[in-house]
């Protein structure tokens, strides 16, 4: 679910179908504040907490957590976050009672300990990827606390301490990344270490652009990213690609910016995958790959699993550029990432209508770009990053207006053309003339049309 928001909100806005399972989830909260990993979609939502204080995949609780978070960003329902704020705050609480005199939360035993790779052991103890999850999940739950009118001070301030702590305890200097618990220190997670990056948990000599380096040489192999690195085979891992741990990877790389590690992960695992010539194609992303790229699982992998779909998420939400800046997208931003590419286009929905983004490079490296956004909003355009020519030998010219800066408030409804111009000449200012006359003769045209 946390992996799939994304995705179905920009392609389908198919809110009712996230909404719906998460209230069938939610509804499975046991007493300590968790939930059950698993529910019967048969069976209506539960109308009252289940009266038991143990399960599995506590990993899962806080995924959980933070696909509600998402949910309100994509939606602004005030309505759903005052429905779900109680169990946010629940589960958050118990967390914080399982935190420990180090200040990291900790997991008594293994049976909580498991998580999505139920091939691999249990892990128990402070366990990096939890510490790191239940980080994430702090980060993100403001908005939707705030909608329901409940105070996220004390939320902030155990996020500013579990920070400090992880980075205390479970940063490796050895490894140049967090390693995979408090009592196996040669490995590391492809999972915790990218929710690390993602709740800006590196902190003074720490980077993210580091760990992403560290994760390039300890997983990447020819089909993908291994989920943990080879050192974690003594302690009874196995050597498996997980299109899930590489969905908040290549959500952490784009986050740093890293188009190295970006560029990667799209071409080997995803594009093997949805590449027809496969022997193994589906037409859908597939559960767990092998090192080499077959079916991890054998004959009981799911090659169709919705936990594999993040580059559809993150390519509109990073290349496309298209981003909530607040619930509901009543402010929005376009920030596009290039990787090179030559264009990009395309619409995302919203629920005030749909958010319409163009940007291409001429043959001579300059950009022109379009936004169409709905009206009743407001945003904020970015030029793409990086560009092919820079900005202090070029003009700028946005509705027929030559512009300064590379960021641009837009009210929605109202166009937005930007074309970029070569080398400040005669020819350039000719340029802008004759942009500026095209403009206000489609403005007129389109008039009349009216």
């Amino acid at each position: 679910m946390d992996i799939t928001v994304g995705p179905t909100f920009a392609s389908t806005l198919g809110s009712e179908y996230i909404n719906g399972s998460l209230n069938l989830l939610g509804a499975a909260q046991l007493l300590p504040g968790f939930f059950v990993p698993n529910v019967k979609i048969q069976q209506a939502p539960r109308t009252s907490v289940v009266q038991a204080n143990r399960t599995g995949l506590i990993g899962y609780s806080f995924n959980l957590v933070t696909a509600v978070a998402e949910f309100y960003l994509m939606t602004g329902d005030v309505e759903f976050a005052k429905r779900w704020a109680p169990a946010i705050v629940k589960i958050l609480d118990w967390a914080d009672s399982q935190t420990t005199s180090s200040g990291l939360f900790n997991i008594s035993g293994p049976a909580l300990g498991g998580d999505w790779n139920f091939y691999d052991p249990a892990q128990s103890g402070a366990v990096g990827k939890f510490n790191a999850l239940y980080a994430f999940a702090l980060q993100q739950v403001p908005p939707i606390l705030n909608a329901a009118n409940i105070s996220t001070e004390v939320y902030t301030g155990r996020l500013a301490a579990l920070k400090t702590a992880i980075n205390a305890n479970l940063w490796s200097p050895v490894l140049n990344a967090y390693q995979l618990s408090d009592s196996v220190q040669d490995s590391l997670a492809q999972d915790a270490n990218a929710f690390a990056i993602l709740a800006n948990i590196p902190q003074g000599n720490i980077a993210a652009s580091s760990i992403l380096s560290t994760m390039s040489k300890e997983l990447f192999v020819p089909a993908g990213a291994l989920a943990f690195s080879n050192a974690s085979t003594a302690h009874g891992f196995s050597k498996h690609i997980s299109p899930y741990a590489s969905g908040y990877h290549l959500r952490a790389a784009f986050a740093a910016r890293d188009v190295d590690s970006v560029k990667y992960l799209l071409p080997t695992m995803w594009a093997s995958m949805a590449n027809a010539s496969n022997a193994n194609y589906t037409g859908s992303f597939w559960e767990t790959l092998s090192a080499t790229g077959e079916p991890g699982l054998g004959d009981s992998t799911s090659l169709c699993h919705a936990w594999a779909t993040a580059p559809t998420g993150e390519l509109s939400r990073n290349v496309l550029g298209v981003q909530a800046s607040s619930p509901g997208f009543v402010q929005w931003a376009v920030a596009p990432q290039t990787l090179g590419l030559d264009w990009a286009k395309g619409s995302h929905p919203t629920p005030h209508g749909d958010l319409v983004v163009s940007w291409a490079f001429d043959g001579l490296g300059n950009l022109s770009m379009n936004v169409t956004s709905p009206a009743g909003t407001n945003g904020t355009v970015n030029i793409p990053s990086p560009m092919r020519n820079g900005l202090e030998n070029t003009r700028l010219v946005v509705n027929g207006k030559v512009v300064s800066g590379s960021s641009f408030d837009v009210v929605g409804g109202e166009v937005f053309n930007l074309t970029q111009l070569g080398p400040s000449s005669e020819s350039s200012n000719d340029a802008v003339r004759a942009s500026s006359s095209i403009f206000s003769l489609s403005f007129l045209f389109l008039f009349f049309l009216l």
